[in-house]
């Protein structure tokens, strides 16, 4: 009904606000953003795009990445993304179409025909446990492939949980991507020239720090 709609539109505002544009741990924890199940229909202006942006791209004032988005573990699709100008953030990252692209065998001269559906490649990308459980077509993001170049796993400050991260690298252009994962979410930061993945990898973590800690 449109009164329920209005109430949980009201509800996501009414989080929105508690919530701390600070990505330090503590911060974090004392104001949590709203859950997922909370968020309205309208994937563009869900709420999520506004902490996104004081979480993973400009914290503390400091550029750490071009774009940044999360998607559900359990099909690989984004339902949020920033920058929110312009959704941005969503150009920069979502590609929900399927098509094929050429791939080098492992002779190293002839090549292959694949089908590429970029959802089911973050998919795996989260399912990781290390190096041997890559992708076999490898990580695309808007039609462009990233070859992983690492996995590793960072211990949550002050509990036992362990928080996957994958590091990988555009063949296409210098551009590289930070992958950290909480049991439920999978966070994608893009970065662009001169933009370091150590700094972007911290962000990383301590936004799949909180998510862990909530089951998200």
């Amino acid at each position: 009904s449109h009164l329920a709609q209005a109430a949980r539109r009201l509800c996501v505002q009414n989080l929105l606000r508690r919530a701390t544009r600070a990505p330090e741990r503590a911060a974090v924890r004392r104001c949590p953003p709203p859950r997922r199940e909370l968020l309205v229909d309208d994937m563009a202006d869900d709420g999520w795009g506004e902490t996104l942006e004081g979480w993973l791209l400009q914290p503390s004032g400091q550029q750490l990445c071009e774009a940044a988005g999360v998607a559900a573990k359990t099909d690989g699709v984004f339902w949020t993304a920033a920058p929110i100008q312009d959704e941005a953030g969503w150009t920069a990252l979502y590609r929900d179409d399927r098509y094929t692209r050429e791939l080098l065998c492992d002779d190293g001269e002839t090549t292959r025909k694949v089908d590429i559906y970029e959802p089911d490649c973050l998919m795996a990308v989260g399912a990781m446990t290390d190096m041997s459980k890559k992708p076999e077509n490898g990580l695309w993001i808007q039609g462009e492939k990233y070859v992983i170049v690492q996995f590793s796993e960072y211990s949550a400050s002050g509990s036992d949980l362990m928080i996957p991260v994958v590091r990988a690298q555009s063949k296409e252009s210098k551009k590289a991507a930070v992958i950290a994962m909480s049991p439920r979410s999978i966070i994608v930061m893009l970065l662009g020239e001169g933009q370091k993945p150590g700094n972007a990898t911290q962000a990383a973590v301590a936004f799949a720090e909180y998510l862990q800690t909530e089951d998200c």
